[in-house]
């Protein structure tokens, strides 16, 4: 009866650590996702994408994989600045398109690169209504998104490789704050007209 007893008690020990074991690992995996994939500028994020109708986590997905957050990061060799990575002729197309001041300096201002960033997201959705050729479009530009058809359809097996690593990248990002940071912006897009400008190439690479 006694080792009966010690067994039983042993079991329910075993049951309550493992139980344990298993929140606390939850606990410690989500923080270390949140910790890699914050909710930075949150406001900002939420106003910027709520005005051009796209989901919350695809604007705080291209901020992720262009600068991950880090608002003072250039690419001098590229001429690429600002959370979005923009470059001056870029950031000015987006800024007149958007109402903006065309100072390519803004680009360092994070409600600024936050806005032209859902700016650039609407149009390329505009243009394509399929995400992963709006990340194509976003690495590579427009006239390479344009290029991944074939007889009307979109056909990835002719992106090249580091496209499609960056394509799986910006889905993991935007599924991922999707999962961490659940909004009302999630899925649904409303394209905004913006009015046409003499447009650049725009690419974030």
């Amino acid at each position: 009866m006694k080792k009966k007893l010690i067994n039983t008690l042993l079991i329910i020990i075993i049951a309550a650590l493992s139980v344990g074991g298993g929140f606390l690992y939850s606990k410690l995996a989500d923080k270390y996702r949140r910790e890699k994939y914050p909710d930075k500028y949150a406001a900002e994020i939420e106003a910027a994408a709520s005005g051009y109708g796209l989901p919350k986590a695809a604007l705080s997905a291209l901020i992720k994989v262009s600068s991950d957050f880090d608002a003072s990061k250039a690419d001098e060799e590229k001429g690429r600045a600002g959370l979005c990575m923009f470059t001056e002729d870029e950031f000015v197309y987006l800024a007149a398109l958007s109402g903006e001041r065309t100072d390519p300096r803004l680009r360092y201002t994070p409600e600024v690169s936050i806005k032209l960033g859902a700016c650039m997201l609407n149009e390329f959705f505009r243009e394509f209504n399929d995400w992963d050729l709006v990340w194509a479009a976003v690495y590579g530009g427009e006239n390479y998104a344009l290029s991944l058809y074939t007889d009307g359809e979109k056909d990835l097996t002719k992106a090249e490789k580091d496209t499609l690593d960056f394509i799986e990248k910006a889905e993991e990002a935007f599924e991922t704050y999707n999962s961490l940071y659940p909004s009302d912006l999630t899925q649904s897009v409303t394209h905004v007209q913006t009015e046409p400008q003499t447009e650049p190439e725009i690419t974030i690479t």
